[in-house]
């Protein structure tokens, strides 16, 4: 047998390396797959497969000193096989337990299956790009059956029994090949000496248009409009709500004093000078503040100054102009400029000078108390290890690799963890594998969570293959992550109906009484559509 075979990492990007050779008697971790689901093992891959494959690493009992070889035996006893290396590059062993994610394991891909190096393959044979079986033919299907006479490399010493020849006849058949053809014949290229005394059917285009204009215009509005939208320009409609008849204002009209003075959704634009309102031309008069459209929340815009009007202060994000981060909402700061230089997370260039409120930067000050001084950490900074690192009410953000943290801008520092502002329904990497232990079991939309004994309670752990919504919590988390949830409300039956369903579990109704619960649950009593605790749904 080879002596060298492959080793992957369980969550690409975690390990030193993803994918190594190896020598077959070095001591290495082992995860198992299969697709036979009575197994009870979870699905974790990030891509649909049909059949569904289910990995795991606890098989029972973790492994991480196996030689290849020990490795196949421990799979097979457990009625399963070694993953190969494209399930374990697809994550379909991730978060099973023993801590596997971030270490080599060993896998190999079954005869059939592609391979590149003899390495990849469980029989250590890959030939022409397809694991084969050891002694196998080299041909990717051989015959079924011999053929019943040789070939030979001499041709056939009979003729065949009518020649072809290269040259056409000289003479034309006495019969035709087939019937007329029934189709018209295409016209000329060059026209016929008198025209046809009907009208065409169709007009003429030409290729190029006319160099005169016509003399009558077309009464008729083209059907595409221009590919360029029309900018409104600046104009001043009236003042202090007069006259009447001209408010609320429409875009780009002016003056206004707040956002009641504008129609529908539109924002009063505030200016100190000539700055150019977003989506209108002209300067405008100076000093005057006009209607105009945010429909992207991230673009600069300017929304007061100096406090004023009080209604827009705090200002919240991309809003200016600003003066210092007390003029800015929860932990959002003042982005100081002296001309038009990039606000981090927002759009647009903004008025010249202007200063704008946005989210801080993701940065690594301190780890594990150094330096002390840094500690407890401030919102966006890090690298903490638990929430008690965490300046006030903020929460020590968990990351695998460089994961958007809530309310920081920034990539970071790959694999650091920073603390920030948590809402009750924000997805939040807490911990993984179990790790941090006092950061489990997980609470309402925390993560990552394996199975439902991770989660608190009675939540239960949504598990994702992507960024896919958490029912009752608020954004995207980081995508493959699973997070702890409420159930929701799920009709299981009624009177006792059918047997097998009763007693109820957890958010499952109808219940009548609390006999119908399972233990220490209650039956919630409706006459509507009442919100049921700890449930999601109507």
């Amino acid at each position: 047998m080879p002596q060298n075979r492959m080793l992957y990492c369980g969550a690409p990007g975690r390990c030193s390396e993803n994918t190594l050779v190896a020598p077959a008697d070095q001591p290495n971790a082992v995860r198992c797959c299969t697709t036979d689901k009575s197994l009870g093992w979870p699905d974790k891959c990030i891509s649909s497969r049909t059949p569904i494959v289910y990995g795991e690493s606890n098989v029972p009992g973790c492994y991480n000193d196996k030689t290849f070889s020990e490795a196949v035996v421990i799979c097979t006893a457990a009625g399963a096989r070694l993953c190969n290396g494209d399930e374990l590059v697809d994550r379909c062993t991730r978060g099973t337990g023993c801590g596997f994610n971030k270490v080599l394991s060993w896998g190999c891909s079954a005869d059939s299956l592609s391979c590149q190096v003899d390495a990849e393959c469980c029989n250590g044979n890959c030939v022409g790009g397809t694991c084969t079986a050891v002694g196998g033919p080299v041909t990717g299907s051989p015959a079924k059956s011999p053929t019943a006479s040789p070939v030979t490399d001499s041709p056939t010493k009979s003729p065949v029994a009518s020649p072809v020849t290269g040259s056409p006849t000289t003479t034309p058949t006495g019969n035709p090949s087939k019937q007329p053809s029934t189709s018209p014949i295409n016209p000329t290229n060059v026209p016929v000496g008198s025209p046809s005394k009907a009208p065409s059917t169709k007009p003429v285009s030409s290729a190029s248009p006319s160099t005169s204009p016509s003399d009558q215009p077309s009464k008729v509005p083209t059907s595409i409009p221009s590919s360029a939208p029309t900018s409104k320009a600046l104009v001043i409609a009236g003042n202090n709500g007069s006259p009447v008849e001209a408010f609320p204002l429409a875009e780009c009209q002016g003056d206004c004093d707040n956002d009641g003075d504008c129609q529908g959704e539109l924002l009063c634009y505030q200016r100190t000078g000539t700055e150019q309102v977003p989506g209108c031309t002209g300067l405008g008069v100076s000093a005057k503040d006009y209607c105009a459209s945010r429909s992207d929340t991230s673009l600069l815009f300017l929304r007061g100054d100096n406090g004023s009007p009080g209604a827009n202060f705090p200002l919240g994000l991309c809003e200016g102009d600003c003066d210092s981060n007390s003029d800015c909402q929860g932990t959002l700061i003042c982005k100081q400029r002296t001309e038009v230089e990039e606000v981090l997370g927002c759009n647009g260039e903004g008025a010249s000078g202007e200063d704008y409120c946005r989210y801080p930067v993701l940065e690594l000050v301190g780890n594990n108390g150094w330096s002390g001084s840094d500690f407890p950490l401030r919102d966006c900074e890090g690298d903490c290890d638990n929430d008690s690192e965490c300046a006030g009410s903020l929460r020590c953000f968990a990351r695998d690799g460089t994961e958007a943290v809530p309310g920081c801008d920034g990539a970071g520092n790959s694999a650091t963890d920073y603390c920030a502002v948590k809402s009750a329904t924000d997805l939040w990497i807490v911990g993984d594998e179990g790790l941090p232990a006092g950061a489990f079991p997980l609470g309402v939309c925390e993560g990552d969570c394996d199975s439902n004994f991770d989660c608190e309670g009675t939540l239960i752990c949504e598990q994702r293959g992507g960024v896919e919504l958490v029912p009752g919590c608020s954004g995207l988390g980081t995508s493959a992550k699973d997070y702890c949830r409420y159930p929701s409300l799920t009709y299981a039956g009624n009177n006792n109906s059918p047997v097998e369903n009763f007693p109820l579990s957890v958010c499952e109704g109808d219940c009548d009484n609390d006999g119908d619960c399972e233990s220490l649950l209650q039956c919630f009593q409706r006459t509507a559509f009442e919100p049921v605790p700890g449930c999601l749904g109507a």
